[in-house]
């Protein structure tokens, strides 16, 4: 089963310091890879 790690989830859907930055690496992210 794949999953997500919580921890990218609320970086991503947060509105933290580092969310942007979370938000840019995950679409760097290939499919299937996290």
């Amino acid at each position: 089963m794949r999953y997500v790690d919580t921890s990218l989830l609320i970086a991503a859907l947060t509105n933290e310091d580092r969310t942007a930055a979370a938000q840019v690496w995950l679409t760097k992210q290939r499919a299937g890879t996290l």
